[in-house]
């Protein structure tokens, strides 16, 4: 899924106006500083990534649905992860890979999909 940030930031603030929050609301409930609330609302970067489960958290929503383009809310499937549960180690791990060449990622991906190929076959042959 290819995240735009942009969209991040719109989506917090149109969230956010739904729960009848202000941003000093949500800064409270998040303990992120009032002035980083504005800032996400209105420059969301990749540091973003760092706040966005607690963002998701005190607005009642999954991280996914922050992250979507449409700002739909998700019906989760059992094939669905809830991001949510998503820690900040793995955040930080997905903002390193948004910061890679694309052909850095192409090797990753490449590199995972083998990997997670083997496990799959791995339990499959169990």
């Amino acid at each position: 899924m290819h995240v735009d940030i942009h969209k991040i930031g719109q989506n917090i603030v149109r969230i956010r106006k739904l729960r009848g929050l202000s941003q000093k609301d949500l800064a409270e409930k998040t303990g992120i500083s009032r002035r980083a609330i504005i800032y996400y609302e209105r420059e969301s970067k990749n540091d973003f990534l760092e706040k966005i489960e607690r963002i998701a958290s005190a607005l009642d929503v999954s991280a996914e649905e922050l992250l979507s383009f449409d700002g739909k809310k998700k019906e989760n499937s059992s094939d669905e992860i809830d991001f949510t549960e998503i820690n900040m180690r793995t955040l930080k791990r997905i903002k390193q890979i948004i910061n890679l060449t694309p052909q850095d990622r192409q090797i990753l991906y490449k590199t995972m999909d083998g990997l997670l190929a083997t496990k799959i076959l791995g339990h499959e042959m169990d």
